[in-house]
């Protein structure tokens, strides 16, 4: 509570970069929707489920935080009991983490496998994109299933997995920036190349 602004910033900065997220899934569908429009239906589909539980999981900071703020929690609980509140509440966030992992990545495979089919970018980058969040879901999968406490802390397998896609992102912004997107859509039996 001594840092409660910094709380409230990082919260505000989660909203924001879940609101993103909503955006991006519906540019990215328009884009892919026509290489497959099934596939990319579902590919957003995925990407909102993430978005939404992403949500719930800044809904519950913010709760932690009229929690341990509020006067009234003072009268119902201990210090004792509001430290162990907030610790439960600690060890649930990185698990919550994980599993809106599961949805983003399986959305980004599908969005990314139909870049590669259709070509709006080069396919050596939409392959690094699957790749890199290939390796995401497993690493989620993986840490789901299993808990290996030894091997997570060994030279930092978290961030080993989950590189390749933050250089994806930054890669593939980039390209999107100069480059821009070559999409093909069908209008009145027409092919049209929109920039």
């Amino acid at each position: 509570m001594t840092h409660e602004e910094l709380f409230r910033i990082g919260i505000a900065t989660d909203l924001l970069i879940v609101v993103c997220g909503i955006i991006l899934a519906l540019a990215l569908y328009v884009m892919t929707r026509p290489a497959d429009k099934t596939l990319a239906l579902l590919a957003l589909c995925l990407m909102l489920t993430e978005s939404v539980l992403a949500a719930v999981v800044v809904s519950f900071s913010f709760i932690a935080l009229q929690l341990f703020n509020g006067r009234a929690s003072s009268t119902v609980f201990s210090a004792n009991q509001l430290r162990d509140l907030f610790g439960l509440w600690v060890s649930f966030h990185a698990p919550a983490a994980t599993v809106t992992m599961v949805f983003v990545s399986l959305g980004y495979i599908i969005y990314l496998y139909l870049m590669f089919k259709s070509g709006c970018v080069p396919k050596i980058l939409s392959g690094f994109g699957i790749f890199s969040y290939s390796l995401l879901l497993v690493y989620s999968f993986v840490t789901i299933l299993w808990v290996m406490p030894a091997i997570m802390q060994m030279g930092n397998v978290d961030v080993l997995c989950m590189a390749p896609s933050c250089l994806f992102e930054l890669t593939i912004g980039c390209w999107l920036l100069v480059k821009g997107v070559n999409v093909r859509r069908e209008i009145n039996s027409e092919t049209r190349v929109v920039f």
